[in-house]
Formats: C-alpha cells, structure tokens, sequence
C-alpha cells in the first residue's frame, strides 16, 4: 500500500484561471512547515505581465505567523510588480488575525473569487 495516498494532506493550493486572471485556491493549514509549498506553487504568478492576483482562502484552516509573513511578501511582490492583489473567502478566524496583526487594511478583500475577477477585469 502506498502511504502517499493514506497520508492525508495538510495544504494545498490549485491554480485557476478566469481568462488571464490566476486565481490560487487554498486549503488546508498555514504554517512554517507549508508555507514553503505554497511559496514554490505561487512563484510563477508574480511576472511583469500578471493583471491582478485573488488568493482565495476559504479552504485554510489554519494561518501562523509564517502564512502571514507570506502575504506580506506577496503583497510586497505584487507591489513591485505593479499589479493588485486580492484576498477572497476569508473566514472569520483570517479576519481577526489580520486585524489583531494590524494587516487588515493593507490587503484588498472581496467576498469571493468571482467577484474579485470581476472587479480586476473592470478595473483594466
């Protein structure tokens, strides 16, 4: 028996897109031990000619300290890159965190990827 398909998964990150929107869909927890995956999954997302980034999260279930310092850096990435990023799905525990961090403002959230798509594609 493989114990690869046993070992239930504690993060994951599927990449759509809606036209040439990227939208990351994650789910399962937040932390220093997968932060790092996330990281390599989301590499190829921040080029010159990227429009607009969602980031959906209404699949984590958990975010620690090292899951925040990654939106930071994105943020930052998407910044330098001139391009908006944008958090959908946010439950209420993400919410908190980042208003307790004092994160909350610095994002631009949306209740859900369609809407954000829709207000990047509208904003072009």
């Amino acid at each position: 028996m493989n114990s690869e398909n046993t070992t239930p998964r504690l993060f994951d990150i599927r990449v759509d897109h809606v036209g040439d929107v990227p939208v990351a869909v994650l789910s399962g927890d937040l932390d220093v031990a997968t932060v790092p995956l996330l990281d390599r999954a989301a590499a190829p997302l921040f080029t010159p000619t990227t429009p607009g980034l969602v980031i959906d999260l209404a699949g984590v279930a958990f975010c620690g300290s090292a899951g925040l310092a990654w939106f930071m850096e994105a943020r930052d990435r998407a910044m330098k890159l001139d391009f908006p990023l944008v958090l959908t799905g946010c439950r209420p525990m993400m919410l908190r965190l980042l208003e307790l961090t004092g994160l909350l403002p610095l994002f631009d959230r949306r209740p859900d990827s369609a809407d954000a798509v829709a207000g990047l594609l509208a904003a072009r």
